[in-house]
């Protein structure tokens, strides 16, 4: 069984999202400290100008060291508005936009405190959309252990798998050696880049995973699924 570890992300990027179809088992990283840089309260997509940011505004991203599980939104503008109706002005012409728009209306008309709530459901949406049925598991609920390479044999073990499947950039993080002589595989994952449709001139990558279901549909998962690179480290 395929291990791997994924952060919380607002509709996360294409790369990211790979992972839901590589491995067996995703442990969602909401434990895991928040960046206020990094793309967990932001996603992008496709504008006739070019690629836009839409970003989740929260209330604790100047507290240093605070979880992802206890970021709170900001709520005094409406960003929900604003970006569904960015995603309904940048997308309503794609193939697919109709197909899927219904189902994301629960995620910008709830009113969200908690910034995981609102990732962990916009995650559920894009597993479902896939008809992907990888088990997630919030990290929050497993065993908190600081050392890294620990931390993968005990998961792993935790979630009774024998393979973990990593980002070139992770093998800088743990010790590799520690963790095969556990009895557990690594191997490296990577999404090579595809060409997929687009509209609007100049082709982008990567954006939010929106945008290629949006313009390619049902064909999303096979045309991911021929791009994905494994290879044992």
């Amino acid at each position: 069984m395929v291990f791997s570890v994924i952060q919380p992300s607002y509709f996360p990027g294409i790369s990211v999202t790979g992972k839901l179809l590589a491995a067996d088992k995703i442990i969602w990283a909401d434990s895991f400290i928040f960046n206020r840089h990094s793309e967990i309260n932001r996603t992008k997509i496709k504008a006739i100008t070019g690629s836009k940011w839409l970003t989740v505004p929260v209330l604790s991203a100047n507290q240093s060291g605070e979880k992802i599980q206890h970021i709170l939104i900001d709520n005094h503008e409406n960003w929900a508005k604003n970006h569904r109706r960015s995603i309904h002005l940048n997308y309503k012409n794609t193939a697919y936009y109709y197909y899927y728009c219904d189902g994301l209306e629960p995620i910008f008309h709830n009113e969200w405190n908690c910034l995981a709530d609102i990732l962990w459901a916009s995650l559920e949406w894009i597993t479902s959309a896939l008809h992907r049925k990888t088990q997630i598991i919030k990290s929050s609920e497993l065993p908190a252990i600081q050392d890294r390479s620990e931390r993968v044999i005990k998961w792993a073990e935790k979630l009774n798998c024998d393979t973990y499947l990593i980002h070139d950039f992770e093998k800088n993080l743990i010790d590799l050696n520690r963790i095969v002589n556990a009895g557990i595989n690594v191997l490296n994952y990577n999404l090579n880049r595809f060409d997929y449709f687009q509209q609007y001139d100049g082709f982008i990558y990567p954006l939010s995973i929106l945008d290629i279901l949006f313009n390619e549909g049902e064909d999303t998962s096979r045309l991911m699924k021929e791009h994905i690179l494994l290879e044992q480290v």
